[in-house]
């Protein structure tokens, strides 16, 4: 029995990555991956405060430690590096896709699909280890999307109806009588020409 067949299924499971359908030779520690926004800021002059507008969510770049111990993981290594990192891509079809990736704390925060950016000579440790980093970088295709701004960006402004009260209403109701005397008077006037002029 290990020290392995200890431990819960999830701390287990912290123990390695699985990338490209392939599981990882010894024990691994992930540094650096987060989940991040860009956001760009619409400021007007003489204003403080401005209005944000989220662009897109950011590709992090992370790194894995994986340390190897005993001649076995180090060969395990070697069968794993050639399958899934020697070459970032398979072929031309995958030139613009990522590998497949699952750790418990990458699919936390959404990250399952990377490019590989570097592996790294092994750094020997106590006790005769070695430890390679992986540098990744998260992929995720590209897909179409639009945002609004959070907030009011500040414009001319625009006439709104009032609500019309008790006087408004009289004087809307006076104005209409005047408009019809006047209408009247004109045409008692003009009939007053006609009989005049006869």
């Amino acid at each position: 029995m290990t020290t392995d067949d200890l431990l819960p299924p999830y701390e287990l499971a912290l123990n390695y990555f699985v990338l490209g359908g392939e599981k990882s030779p010894g024990k691994c520690e992930i540094r650096g991956a987060s989940r991040e926004w860009e956001w760009a800021e619409l400021a007007g002059w003489g204003l403080d405060g401005a209005s944000l507008i989220l662009r897109r969510r950011l590709l992090p770049e992370f790194e894995i430690d994986v340390k190897l111990v005993t001649q076995s993981e180090l060969d395990a290594w070697d069968d794993f590096y050639a399958k899934v990192l020697q070459s970032p891509v398979s072929g031309r079809k995958d030139r613009s896709r990522g590998i497949g990736i699952w750790h418990p704390r990458l699919d936390r925060i959404g990250i399952g699909s990377v490019v590989i950016l570097r592996v790294s000579q092994p750094v020997q440790g106590k006790g005769g280890s070695e430890t390679f980093t992986i540098k990744m970088k998260e992929y995720r295709s590209p897909k179409f999307t639009l945002t609004k701004p959070n907030g009011t960006i500040p414009g001319v402004a625009q006439k709104q109806p009032k609500a019309k009260d008790a006087l408004d209403i009289a004087i809307e109701q006076e104005t209409a009588k005047v408009k019809q005397l006047t209408a009247a008077d004109d045409q008692i006037g003009s009939f007053s020409d006609v009989i005049g002029g006869g």
